[in-house]
């Protein structure tokens, strides 16, 4: 008679252990796993929505009014006058619709500027003029379809394509930015139209930036 071979139960109760060790621990981690994404997701989805929710609130009106005029002036110095058709009070700028501004220095106007639409940007008391823009001095005038007044600088600024007309003579050119006064002008890409009948123009005034 011969003794067959007998499984030893401590071994066989180490090796289940063991596996249910290692199941466990595969669950715990894909759950936590599971846990952490979508931990991650809510909070990009809360992010978002609180973006959202800014941009939002940044662009609704807090207030309109069908007629609108405004004056700056710093140190008791007056810098500029505004008149709009309707303006919409938002949480950093004004929007104000067929914008007229005069530019003082010294106490007089040097600038007149019109467009169909422009803002107000209530920190910094910068302007912005969109769409048939036209800047009037004495010494010609600059059109364009975005023109921005750099209030602490006391320049203008247009990024876009621009022409400055003086008599008949025409100067055409791209990131203009010149003194209020549009004596002294430097642009990028210039092209000029010259004519002698017309004020001469220094080499300032045509210099590429």
């Amino acid at each position: 008679m011969t003794a067959g071979k007998r499984s030893n139960p401590n071994l066989n109760g180490s090796l289940v252990c063991c596996w249910l060790k290692i199941r466990c621990f595969w669950v715990l981690y894909r759950s936590v796993f599971r846990l952490g994404c979508y931990l991650t997701v809510l909070i990009v989805c809360l992010g978002c929505s609180r973006d959202e929710a800014l941009t939002a609130d940044l662009e609704i009106p807090q207030q309109t009014l069908s007629t609108f005029s405004m004056r700056h002036t710093e140190g008791g110095v007056l810098k500029w006058t505004l008149i709009g058709d309707k303006a919409e009070f938002r949480l950093q700028t004004t929007l104000v619709q067929n914008p007229y501004v005069e530019i003082y220095e010294e106490g007089q106007v040097i600038l007149r500027v019109t467009a169909e639409n422009g803002e107000i940007i209530d920190q910094t008391q910068n302007l912005k003029f969109l769409e048939a823009v036209v800047a009037t001095s004495q010494n010609g005038r600059l059109l364009s379809e975005e023109v921005h007044w750099i209030n602490q600088d006391n320049r203008l600024y247009s990024p876009v394509e621009c022409k400055i007309l003086r008599g008949d003579s025409v100067i055409d050119g791209v990131n203009a930015v010149a003194h209020p006064n549009l004596k002294v002008i430097e642009m990028d890409q210039v092209k000029a139209t010259l004519y002698k009948k017309d004020e001469k123009l220094d080499e300032t005034e045509l210099e590429p930036k």
